[in-house]
């Protein structure tokens, strides 16, 4: 097994030992997928934004809702896949707003607009 895979095996047991005594959080799974992104395991860190939308949704937390959709934003729009990055990044924008994060609302709405621009490429 290569340094790497090594390195992400442990690092998942580690996590999962630390995690272990209570329920996922949306919270939870961002920083593990912000950790694999730093990390350059991109799929996996997708999937952990993923579950970390949709543990939000499911708990009301609004401010890990919208961190979710604008990683997975950035992450379409490294794919090509601009209207959907488009569309992330709005509805984040929308939702920082509700909640007060004006810093996080005007990023997303770069986001967004980064998005549309480049889709007219």
């Amino acid at each position: 097994m290569g340094g790497s895979a090594y390195f992400h095996l442990m690092f998942d047991a580690m996590l999962s030992a630390s995690f272990a005594r209570r329920p996922a959080s949306a919270a939870d799974e961002l920083t593990k997928g912000r950790w694999l992104r730093d990390k350059g395991a991109w799929r996996r860190a997708e999937r952990k934004f993923r579950k970390a939308l949709s543990l939000a949704r499911r708990d009301g937390e609004r401010r890990c809702e919208a961190q979710a959709l604008h990683l997975l934003s950035s992450f379409r729009l490294m794919n090509r896949q601009t209207q959907d990055a488009k569309r992330l990044a709005a509805e984040a924008a929308v939702i920082y707003r509700e909640i007060g994060e004006n810093g996080g609302a005007v990023q997303a709405t770069r986001l967004a607009q980064t998005a549309e621009a480049l889709a007219r490429l």
